[in-house]
Order: structure tokens, then sequence, then C-alpha cells
């Protein structure tokens, strides 16, 4: 998963809502998932149990460094808006269907981007790699999220430049976050053959968690992966539910700071 930042995204009160909505279901869904497995895999209930909890203090650490980058974000929007080439942010207001669709494909290709540093770069894999510190492919990996998101503040503010409203890249991020929370379910759902074709699901970003080689990078779409050749379709994916890991902490510390320490 390319970070949750939901949460680090300055709103509006209809985006607020739209935010604290997406909590919820976010919250409902994982719950879900967590009693199906205590239900049908009893051996794994200690483990479920133990990476909900560490991922529920990592997720709380993400939001509460989210209020800063909330703040780092306020700060640069509006004078990016102003140089925006063409005044596109007048075309976007005025063609807001459009705006929404692409809106949301350059979301996803800017997270394509910034999960492919976050592989292959040592400073985006010192950020990133608290994400792949789970033993087992489930939801609670959804909930492992990095407390130091250098890369995205980076990389964000390119939404301002191409003119998009804040408000529009809160709606496009919440969609993506759920997508990409649901790509994290173990619950073997079966998805026809084009969906898996142009969206990424658990089974390909399985794929991407058990062998840990930077491929199936993409948030949503698969069309970014297949263009820079990091695509593997779902038939290849390692499906033995051990996942490469490099670190199995129970401290949340040491899964946030081990890579920068190292680094």
């Amino acid at each position: 998963m390319t970070e949750s930042i939901v949460s680090r995204l300055p709103t509006t009160s209809g985006s607020s809502v739209l935010v604290s909505a997406l909590l919820i279901v976010s919250t409902l869904v994982v719950l879900s998932e967590v009693l199906w497995i205590m239900v049908v895999s009893p051996s794994r209930r200690p483990t479920v149990l133990i990476s909900l909890a560490l991922g529920s203090v990592m997720m709380l650490g993400a939001m509460v460094v989210g209020v800063g980058y909330t703040a780092l974000l306020r700060l640069v929007w509006t004078p990016l808006m102003a140089v925006a080439p063409l005044d596109l942010s007048a075309f976007w207001r005025g063609n807001s269907a459009l705006a929404l669709v692409v809106a949301f494909v350059v979301w996803d290709a800017i997270g394509w981007v910034y999960h492919w540093i976050g592989h292959r770069t040592a400073v985006g894999w010192a950020a990133h790699r608290p994400h792949h510190s789970g033993a087992n492919f489930d939801i609670t990996l959804a909930l492992r999220q990095s407390w130091t998101p250098v890369v995205a503040l980076a990389l964000h503010p390119v939404m301002a430049l191409l003119g998009f409203d804040l408000p529009m890249v809160v709606a496009v991020s919440a969609a993506s976050n759920v997508w990409q929370l649901l790509e994290h379910s173990s619950v073997p759902v079966p998805f026809p053959k084009w969906f898996a074709a142009a969206v990424i699901t658990p089974a390909a970003h399985r794929h991407h968690h058990a062998t840990g080689d930077g491929t199936n990078l993409g948030p949503v779409l698969t069309i970014w992966d297949r263009v820079a050749g990091t695509w593997v379709p779902e038939g290849a994916r390692v499906d033995d539910g051990v996942l490469a890991s490099w670190s199995r902490s129970a401290n949340p510390l040491r899964l946030q700071f081990d890579g920068w320490r190292e680094l």
C-alpha cells in the first residue's frame, strides 16, 4: 500500500465529512476481516490480534504526524495553484466531472511514483519499510503506515501545480485509499479477468508483499506497472501466506525508525 494519506490532507467541511465516513468504513472493514480470520483460522487468532494492535498504534502515529503534514500542505497549496499553467484551476471548476476523473488518474500515477521511490531508493525504503513489516498478508497490513512521509510531501503538491482544488484531491485520495485498504484483504473474493487486468486486486498486491521485489506498485490502476515493466499477473503470485519482511519486532518505534538508523 502506498501510504494512506487521507488523514494528512487539509479539508473543507464537505470533504471532512467524507474523510470521517471513510475512517468509520475502514475501521468496520478491518474489524470484520479480523473477526473472519479468527473464526476460519483459530490458530491465527493470537497473530492477527497482535498485528491489529501493532498496526493500530502505527496508524494512530501516522495520523498524529498528519497534523504537521496538513499544515505544510496548506502553506504551499494556494501559492502553487496560483502559478498553475493556463489557469487550469478555472478549467477544472468548469468541467467538474472531467476534473474528477483526471484528478484520480493523476493521483494514481503520482502514487505509483511514490511507491517506486519507496522500493527503489534508500531514503524511500527507509520511510516505506514499516508497511512491509508484517509476517502475514491480511487487512491489518494496511494499518502499518509510515510516520515519515518525506517523499509524499515532495510529490503531492504536483496536484496543486496542475490546478486541482484541495477538496477534489481529498475526494480522489479517499476513493483511492478505500480500494488500497481492500487490496490487503485475505478474504478469497474472485474478480472478473477484465477487472483484474485494469485494477490492482488483493491477489496482485499479495504478490507485491510476498516477494518485496518492487513489482505491482500501482495504488489502484495496473497501467503504470504495465508501462514500466513492473507488472506481474495474479497467476504468478506467491501464495504460501508468509511475506518478505524486514522486521519481526513488536515495537512500533523500531519498525518506524530502524530503516532510518540503518541508512
